[in-house]
């Protein structure tokens, strides 16, 4: 993408960055998988029932299910996610979290690959460790409800890394593997569809080109599969509508605030906004469009849900846009340490002020979220633990209890599909005016 190649570690050194790799990935196990309840949380009793009712056939091969099973963005592989352990661990919830938690290291390393191809492994240690410590990576690693994007993150880098080998050396297998990784990130979620537009920016140009072109012919067929599913081939959480005119003024103030939620506060986003545009302008003229570009990949997936609601959360809206900020700005210290032969006390400097902010984060909001999903998987538990009618007075949980009688009722039923039974006892929420109907009264 208008760089060389990175430097590659000294034999010396390289057995230092796969220890410190290796202590990376057993920290992403301890925080989104040991330190948690196992169990389930949110929307996980909707996609169980799901998953129970419907074969991978059913949904895969009917546009109405998979309509349904999607929602607002086409998501087929977040239904296989919930079917293939349905089928293999039942609903052992310590096998389920070990699944997630494999799902997340595997995602991590391969980001750490992909990165690896551009910067120096001490920089791609930097970009990946700052992405693990914020907040946006906890809660994606830490619910089983978002894998898709774990595993759209995955084929996404595994798609870069076979793209960047693919240009250096021509060898046509990586071109075939770019392509089938590419298809699995953009069937797991929509976020990762705009990615051939920073491929095709890649050096050798020529080359790029010729390796964007099979991924655009994919993306037309899973555009064809989304009209389909749809009936359009652009959405949003509006039937119809990506966004509206009327949207104009709302959406340019609400964009602005998207800043301080991904870093906690303003003065975070003010420090990552300087360092970020400081490097800026050290870059050259074709990583200035690179960055362009990748602010255009993260803010278009982003828009239809702007939109309509205040993102005030660091959460897994956020998921993709951290890992492109911090690999766009590794991306530029390493061009700044190529260009200027390089001032390594400043990068040093300046990568541990940038680990500060996501490690704010961790410290002051992933342990009230870590208390959120405990309470949530001790629910989701007691309710599969318990035979019988259940009474819930007065549960410590967000959301509405209509919302809850859904989901948790989707658990039980699911449990008793799994154990072949019809019917199942029902879960009343106090405060949900649908429980009354449910038991019959």
């Amino acid at each position: 993408m208008g760089i060389e190649q990175s430097p590659s570690a000294s034999p010396a050194s390289k057995p230092a960055y796969i220890i410190s790799l290796a202590l990376l990935l057993v920290f992403v196990v301890w925080n989104t998988s040991w330190r948690l309840t196992p169990g389930w949380s949110a929307d996980d009793g909707v996609h169980l029932r799901f998953s129970s009712v419907y074969s991978v056939r059913d949904y895969l091969f009917n546009p109405e299910l998979l309509r349904i099973a999607s929602y607002a963005n086409l998501t087929p592989l977040l239904n296989l996610f919930y079917s293939f352990n349905l089928s293999q661990l039942g609903l052992d919830a310590s096998a389920w979290r070990a699944s997630s938690g494999a799902l997340s290291v595997a995602a991590v390393a391969a980001f750490y690959a992909a990165s690896s191809q551009y910067m120096r492994p001490a920089l791609a240690l930097f970009v990946v460790g700052a992405w693990v410590l914020g907040a946006p990576f906890f809660y994606t690693a830490a619910t089983f409800m978002t894998s898709h994007y774990m595993l759209g993150m995955l084929g996404a880098s595994l798609c870069v890394w076979s793209f960047f080998r693919w240009v250096r050396q021509g060898a046509g297998v990586y071109l075939v593997g770019a392509v089938l990784f590419y298809g699995l990130a953009i069937f797991a979620k929509e976020v990762f569809v705009p990615l051939p537009a920073l491929l095709i920016l890649h050096k050798p140009w020529r080359r790029a080109v010729w390796g964007v072109t099979p991924m655009a012919l994919l993306l037309g067929l899973y555009l064809a599969l989304r009209y389909a599913v749809f009936g359009s081939v652009v959405g949003g959480y509006r039937s119809g509508h990506f966004i509206k005119v009327g949207d104009g003024w709302p959406l340019i103030e609400r964009l602005a605030q998207l800043p301080a939620t991904l870093f906690g506060g303003g003065w975070q986003a003010a420090t990552f906004g300087l360092v970020f545009f400081f490097f800026l302008w050290r870059a050259t003229g074709g990583l200035r469009v690179v960055t362009a570009a990748a602010i255009g990949v993260v803010l278009l997936p982003l828009l239809p849900l702007v939109a309509v609601s205040n993102l005030t959360e660091p959460d897994r809206y956020f998921f993709v846009a951290s890992a492109v900020a911090l690999f766009m700005l590794g991306l530029m210290i390493e061009s700044s340490l190529r260009l200027r032969s390089g001032r390594p006390g400043l990068a040093f400097v300046v990568c541990a002020l940038i680990l500060y902010l996501p490690l704010q984060q961790q410290l002051q909001r992933v342990p009230g979220l870590v208390r959120g999903l405990n309470t949530q998987a001790a629910i989701y538990n007691h309710v599969l633990g318990t035979t019988g009618p259940m009474l819930i007075l007065n549960p410590e949980l967000p959301a509405d209890a209509g919302y809850w009688s859904h989901v948790l009722n989707g658990a039980r039923e699911t449990q008793a599909r799994l154990s072949g039974r019809d019917r199942y006892d029902k879960v009343l929420m106090v405060g949900d005016p649908q429980s009354p109907i449910l038991f019959g009264l």
